[in-house]
């Protein structure tokens, strides 16, 4: 992995700000930020690759890993809803009006 320096990110100028928002900026970043201590993470993926590579190169069997399928969910037709939703509403604005009375006049 490699870290980039600061100066060849291009990060957004401080353009159109007042002074008070980048106050209240440097106040809600201090307030939100904690130490870090990159040892108490460990890179598990490269860790579990490496053991992996190890066994093959011994020759062990390695187990497949077992991958649960993506659950299968109802696909909607927004169009075609929002179309019947249309229907339904000029249906109601149909039955809504009075109708004429005939034979007067």
């Amino acid at each position: 992995e490699e870290l980039v320096p600061l100066d060849h990110v291009d990060t957004p100028k401080e353009e159109g700000l007042t002074e008070k928002e980048v106050e209240m900026a440097h106040q809600l970043i201090g307030q939100l930020s904690t130490g870090f201590d990159p040892e108490s993470y460990a890179d598990e993926y490269n860790e579990k690759l490496l053991e992996r590579i190890r066994a093959k190169i011994e020759g062990r069997e390695i187990a497949k890993i077992e991958v649960e399928e993506a659950a299968q969910t109802e696909v909607v037709d927004l169009v075609a809803r929002l179309k019947e939703s249309i229907q339904r509403a000029e249906q109601r604005q149909a039955d809504a009006k009075p109708q004429a009375v005939e034979g007067t006049g």
